[in-house]
């Protein structure tokens, strides 16, 4: 199959001895100059491979890579340079580069690159479908993420997962700091053990009954067999403790005993100790410097756990989540329900972004669940839905413009382009995922095949 590729240099020399050997293998080149005409190619459609050289600028005089990487995730990247010691400093510098080509740009070395690049994307493509596979045995939903904040989150969770150390786990209520962790579970080599939740904020006095080894009875009293507690029935995988702080004092105590010695004992039977390898990850809605509202033992216990720590943005630091979290709802909603897929107005999406969502992703689910239930079975979710189902009714009437120069139709307007755009980019990664496969792809998507026909047609996108 031909490749489809972008190149994107200042030298027009440079753009022809690149394309040439590969336009004669029959691949599909597309050439642009660095600056504002170097992105909106890639808006209007996928590519497999971009040759540029180091320090290409796109929209806005900023970095090209990062804006390509956003819109087309999988693309590979080769850098174009000569071989002066600015330019190989530039190259080694340069973190999303999987191949270098040097001048003078031989069309075996174009062709060779070209090659390791395919070889490179066809790898990574069997590798997301295996981790696929380990996801949906494991039961595990996916973690939406297009704002940088939470794209950075989910890059230092794929580092830490693999570390087995203890990981602190940070962020409002709501935010899905339960989902975080079962995410890192999930990217662990202990993903095949189990995966144990402890809600510690309900009932915390009994659940010391319930987190150690206890003896058959209520107190451990009563003679009978051993019965495992919580951090024994974690063996081998992953106890995570949500809202840890919520515990007392005593249980904590235990709690660091247990991260020194990584031993537990029933509760009334302290010669009874049993050795238990077990990861530790915990939660608190205690931020960064919140240990002026904590006893001393929750700031050591803190400060143990978070030999790791991974910070979870609220909903409101993270719009550009927003639209996309919206649609995973209405989408798992309608698979729940075997449902034809609900319709949502650019107004309503407007509505749904500008809020502050105090409650956090919680929140978002239980507002798209009303909107959906206001709506009807069948009708569309529409700004006057959605305004009722977060308690804004009047508000969605009118929008004025805090400087007198933005209208409705222009904020309508932008928010038309961001649905596009997101649209567009699951699409092609769908079909990237599936090599082109229109089926499998709208699968992915769930969505039939005829919607993704139709999409495919209204967007332009050439798969």
């Amino acid at each position: 199959m031909p490749d489809r590729i972008l190149i994107v240099h200042e030298d027009p020399d440079v753009r022809r001895r690149v394309a040439g050997p590969l336009l004669a293998e029959g691949h599909e080149v597309v050439e642009a100059l660095p600056g504002p005409a170097a992105v909106p190619p890639l808006d209007r459609r996928p590519f497999d491979v971009l040759f540029c050289e180091p320090g290409a600028r796109g929209l806005d005089g900023l970095p090209l890579l990062p804006q390509a990487l956003r819109r087309q995730p999988e693309i590979s990247v080769v850098l174009l340079g000569d071989r002066g010691p600015e330019s190989l400093r530039a190259l080694r510098k340069e973190t999303f580069a999987t191949e270098l080509l040097l001048a003078p740009f031989l069309a075996e070395e174009v062709l060779l690159v070209l090659d390791r690049a395919r070889a490179r994307r066809h790898l990574l493509h069997g590798l997301a479908l295996a981790d696929r596979d380990v996801e949906r045995l494991l039961g595990e939903r996916t973690i939406v993420a297009a704002s940088d904040g939470m794209i950075e989150l989910l890059e230092r969770l794929e580092r830490v997962a693999g570390l087995d150390v203890p990981v602190l786990i940070t962020g409002e209520a709501g935010v899905g700091k339960e989902t975080i962790a079962r995410a890192l579970h999930a990217q662990s080599s202990r993903r095949r053990s189990p995966f144990v939740v402890v809600p510690c904020a309900t009932d915390p006095t009994r659940l010391e009954h319930e987190l150690f080894a206890a003896a058959h009875g209520t107190g451990g009293d009563v003679p009978g067999p051993h019965r495992a507690g919580l951090i024994e029935r974690a063996a081998g995988g992953t106890l995570f403790l949500d809202e840890v702080t919520a515990l007392p004092d005593g249980v904590l105590q235990r709690l660091l005993e247990v991260l020194s010695d990584a031993a537990t004992s029933p509760r009334d039977m302290p010669d009874k100790a049993r050795t238990v390898d077990v990861r530790l990850l915990a939660s608190t809605r205690h931020g960064p410097g919140a240990e002026r509202h904590l006893d001393g033992i929750q700031v050591d216990l803190l400060d143990r756990l978070a030999a790791a720590r991974l910070d979870v943005p609220p909903l409101r630091a993270r719009r550009d989540d927003i639209p996309l979290l919206v649609y995973a709802q209405l989408s798992h909603a309608t698979n729940a329900r075997s449902a034809p897929a609900r319709s949502l107005s650019d107004e309503a999406l407007e509505l749904l972004v500008a809020y502050d969502w105090p409650g956090n992703l919680r929140e978002l689910v239980n507002v798209v669940e009303r909107a959906a239930s206001i709506a009807g079975p069948d009708g569309p979710l529409d700004a006057g839905a959605v305004a009722r189902a977060i308690g804004r009714v009047g508000e969605h009437a009118a929008h004025p413009s805090t400087d007198g120069e933005v209208g409705a139709d222009d904020a309508d307007l932008g928010l038309r382009r961001a649905r596009r755009r997101f649209e567009t980019g699951l699409i092609r990664r769908a079909l990237a995922r599936t090599g082109g496969n229109r089926t499998h792809a709208a699968r992915l998507l769930e969505i039939s095949h005829r919607a993704l026909l139709y999409k495919l047609k209204e967007y332009g996108i050439r798969d």
